[in-house]
């Protein structure tokens, strides 16, 4: 899966200031965020704290390896909050995986 244009619409929400990192972060949001990218190495404990929520409050996710995505950084797991860069996100990741 190319992760090109993830990466940059990453980029943006984080200069936007759109983007929540790690998983207390996200689950502690008032605003909850559009989608939820995270890593696969993610903790057991993590994941299904982070899945619950995804799944209470109806937000799309998606695994991927955010090495690649945000690599300046160890973090597992980035929440988006602007809609239109979600979506973006969404279609660029749906576009990869056909």
């Amino acid at each position: 899966m190319s992760l090109t244009k993830v990466k940059s619409y990453v980029g943006f929400a984080i200069k936007m200031g759109k983007a929540v990192f790690g998983v207390d972060s996200i689950i502690s949001m008032r605003r909850q965020p559009k989608i939820v990218l995270y890593d696969n190495s993610l903790s057991e404990n993590s994941t299904s704290k982070l899945n619950n929520y995804l799944s209470k409050h109806k937000v799309y996710s998606k695994i991927i390896a955010m090495e690649e995505v945000y690599p300046d950084k160890n973090c597992k797991a980035v929440g988006i909050l602007d809609a239109n860069l979600a979506s973006a996100i969404e279609k660029s990741i749906k576009e990869s995986l056909e």
